[in-house]
């Protein structure tokens, strides 16, 4: 079968500009036969003139038609115009559903996933530290196992915001080091394998920096502190990053804190943050900003165990 052309002009069309042309032709031979007529000399019979008015009274009726015709033939096409427009507005929603759909399926996979490692994980410290088995090589054995965890666990959240936003992620945890009365000393724990190959040599440049050198960290350390942080356009945004060339690796982000509520109080105790950021943004939606902060959590407990751990081994 052939393939419909697009481009080929439409036969309604022809048909109706070519009776519209028929009409236009006749028209002007009316006029000629008008004007013929009423320069006779002798005097026009009641039968020709009967004859001329209803051809006439045609004439303006055949005009009337044509031009309503094409009125509704430009009404037609707004209205197609129109269905066709909202038709592909329709597929664009079904397309965004699909892809929230498979956000969601992704998502749900991905915190299982995380679950499973980390209850693995969980029982294996605590095996060791009722063991009491605090030998070189099983304390080596228990942080690389850490190690190893971090790395699933940044490689995996880097895949589900790489499906997210449709852009290329990176995700990084940061840790305070040191608190000088309400002035933090942040460091850069753990990146992703993929960021950190880009990236290492600025953490190396600069190993520690203050809370207040980036804005993330700064507004949700803040004298009313905030549960996230998010910029879709970094670049025209009031925003500091404290390696001067940022721009170079990003121009959106997300933060979330590292934390848990004392004595469920307003206060709260503050481990560190992790971090989402890309070109393109797409961080102001749920789907983004909560799975983060479950992720927080889980980290949280993370390194208390990890932290208790070190302490008896």
């Amino acid at each position: 079968m052939g393939k419909n052309n697009n481009n080929a002009p439409r036969l309604d069309k022809v048909f109706g500009y070519a009776s519209f042309l028929g009409f236009v032709l006749t028209a002007i031979q009316l006029v000629f036969f008008f004007i013929a007529y009423f320069k006779k000399t002798e005097e026009n019979s009641s039968l020709e003139t009967i004859l001329i008015t209803t051809v006439i009274a045609i004439v303006l009726v055949n005009i009337t038609l044509v031009f309503y015709a094409l009125y509704l033939t430009r009404k037609h096409e707004s209205i197609i115009n129109s269905l066709k427009f909202h038709e592909d507005q329709i597929r664009q929603e079904e397309k965004k559903v699909e892809h929230l759909n498979k956000t969601l399926e992704d998502s749900s996979k991905l915190m299982h996933s995380l679950n499973h490692e980390f209850r693995y994980l969980f029982d294996k410290f605590y095996s060791a530290m009722f063991e009491g088995d605090n030998s070189d090589s099983s304390v080596q054995k228990m942080k690389s196992d850490f190690l190893q965890f971090l790395q699933f666990f940044v490689s995996n959240i880097r895949s589900y915001y790489n499906m997210l936003t449709k852009d290329n992620c990176s995700v990084y945890i940061s840790i305070i080091t040191e608190t000088f009365g309400e002035r933090f000393k942040i460091k850069t724990y753990y990146r992703d394998p993929n960021s950190y190959v880009l990236r290492h040599a600025c953490d190396q440049r600069i190993p520690e920096y203050l809370h207040s050198d980036f804005t993330p960290f700064k507004s949700i350390l803040n004298t009313t502190p905030e549960t996230i942080y998010y910029c879709n356009d970094c670049k025209n945004a009031i925003f500091s990053d404290w390696y001067d060339g940022w721009n170079k690796h990003y121009n959106a982000c997300i933060s979330v804190p590292i934390r848990i509520a004392i004595d469920d109080s307003d206060e709260h105790s503050y481990i560190g943050f992790i971090t989402v950021d890309n070109f393109k943004g797409g961080f102001e939606t749920i789907q983004a900003q909560e799975p983060l902060k479950a992720y927080a959590d889980l980290l949280y407990n993370l390194f208390a165990l990890y932290d208790d751990y070190c302490e008896i081994a």
